[in-house]
């Protein structure tokens, strides 16, 4: 493996877990806020940013990781397995 995967290896595992610490507080932060004064609209809008921060954590990253995915996949099937062909005139 090369040091330029090992970093970015590093970089993802720290983002994972620097994104699981926030999901975590922003959990704690809701349940908190609910137990002050519970009525129908705070547990409205913490079930919504929590719903909103869940999309933006998981489900973001995944449709980018598969657009990736399939355009390098088309460049592939496109170019014979050289992509680095794509975009130039051959």
């Amino acid at each position: 493996m090369s040091p330029d995967k090992h970093v970015a290896l590093f970089v993802a595992l720290l983002a994972s877990l620097l994104s699981d610490i926030l999901l975590l507080i922003l959990v704690r932060f809701s349940v908190r806020w609910l137990s002050a004064n519970t009525n129908i609209s705070r547990i409205a809008r913490a079930v919504l940013i929590q719903i909103g921060v869940f999309a933006l954590v998981i489900v973001m990253p995944i449709r980018k990781a598969s657009k990736v995915s399939r355009t390098k996949a088309v460049e592939r099937a496109q170019y014979g397995g050289h992509p680095q062909l794509a975009g130039r005139y051959c």
